[in-house]
């Protein structure tokens, strides 16, 4: 028998990504020590000293660095494709690319202007100026994926957070979702009975829905109180209405609606008053920790935190920048205080207080490097507003 369309399709996709990780990992040396090449060359001043040699000396210098940035662009292009193959759904490596990238953008000519102070005479050199704007354009090839993955992880953190929450879940789990009645408008409001989980057999007789409430609000629900499961599998095979539910005072003994054969053990359920006149069945053998605890591990629970997260994270993802961009002054006055600040400590390590470096300055004058900085910043605060959004809603079940 040939194997499936699935099967074919998996084994492709199994053997690219093994092709990809030997790619990424024989690239991610290469890409390494050129980089390193390149970065030693630049600190040590070996480059500085390019214009002082003998012409022959130079040439071959400049044939050297033409053949090294050639290798690292094709190592740098393969190590960040099978890079993007292999961990494009991991925040980490989006997070390392930007680092870096930002470090050969930004950071080099810090440790440029901390190392050897003066930089006039290395950045004179042409063999000096080619590596810089080699590296220049690494951090260009390095943020562009880098920034893709960000917000491509954001994307699917606000679309899919839910659906690992509800693979935790403990009650239910497994069951398959099933729409019993319309849609509900906003399901992060929704109540249990509109949601996908909800069976429609069980609703005919659920007393949360006669009584138009919520299981997690009364604390008992039909994936969690057996006297609910119950007055379902005994009340199957008949139809009850909400007036049924109800006596001409507003209460109705739960054993009314039993068969006769089955009122002796049901009989007895404790039952309170509930919304609408409803009677309620209550678990008084559970503390209300403990009946906490069964809601936070409900399928029908979880899925309404998972419509809520999915709710309030576009707005999320709208106000940090909308923030951001009206306390653009402010945030670009701390990003300028934050390079200064750094820059004294700099300057303390290495003994030498009161030193301001050209990075420092080219930060402090340029609207361009602080607004880069601004925009970092502000994705920093949406990726942990969303982390704080997710640790309430799923960790902590606000």
């Amino acid at each position: 028998m040939p194997p499936s369309n699935d099967y074919s399709r998996s084994g492709t996709l199994q053997a690219i990504r093994d092709f990809a990780i030997k790619v990424f990992q024989l690239s991610s040396l290469t890409t390494v020590a050129l980089l390193a090449w390149f970065l030693w060359g630049i600190l040590s001043g070996s480059l500085a000293d390019t214009p002082h040699r003998p012409k022959a000396d130079q040439a071959l210098v400049m044939q050297t660095i033409q053949n090294f940035s050639s290798y690292l662009n094709i190592s740098l292009l393969a190590n960040l494709i099978s890079g993007a193959i292999c961990f494009y759904d991991e925040n980490a490596y989006a997070v390392i690319l930007l680092i870096v990238a930002g470090f050969l953008e930004y950071g080099m000519q810090y440790c440029m202007d901390a190392v050897l102070g003066n930089t006039k005479t290395l950045e004179a050199g042409k063999a000096s100026q080619l590596s810089l704007a080699e590296l220049h354009q690494a951090a260009l090839m390095i943020a562009v994926p880098g920034i893709l993955l960000t917000l491509y992880n954001i994307v699917m953190a606000i679309m899919n957070v839910g659906n690992s929450s509800l693979g935790k879940a403990g009650l239910g789990k497994g069951m398959a979702a099933q729409q019993s009645g319309p849609a509900p408008l906003t399901g992060a409001f929704a109540p249990c009975w509109q949601l996908p989980f909800c069976r429609s057999a069980i609703k005919e007789t659920c007393p949360i829905y006669h009584a138009r409430t919520k299981c997690w609000k009364q604390g008992v629900g039909c994936m969690c109180e057996q006297n609910i499961i119950q007055l379902a599998m005994s009340t199957g095979k008949q139809k009850v209405s909400q007036e049924e539910m109800k006596e001409a005072k507003g209460f109705v003994a739960l054993g009314d609606l039993i068969n006769k054969d089955e009122k002796d053990m049901l009989k007895n359920i404790p039952t309170r008053m509930g919304p609408r006149g409803v009677k309620i069945p209550i678990n008084p053998n559970i503390t209300p920790k403990q009946q906490k605890e069964r809601c936070h591990n409900c399928i029908i629970y979880t899925e309404h935190q998972r419509l809520k997260y999915n709710f309030f994270a576009p707005l999320v993802t709208i106000v940090v920048p909308v923030l951001a961009f009206l306390q653009f002054d402010n945030l670009k006055n701390l990003a300028r205080q934050t390079v200064e600040k750094f820059d004294s400590l700099i300057g303390h390590v290495t003994l030498n207080p009161g030193k301001v470096t050209d990075f420092s300055q080219k930060v402090a004058g340029s609207f361009s490097m602080e607004t880069i900085l601004v925009v970092c910043a502000a994705l920093v605060l949406l990726t942990w507003a969303l982390r704080f959004l997710e640790y309430c809603i799923f960790k902590i079940k606000i």
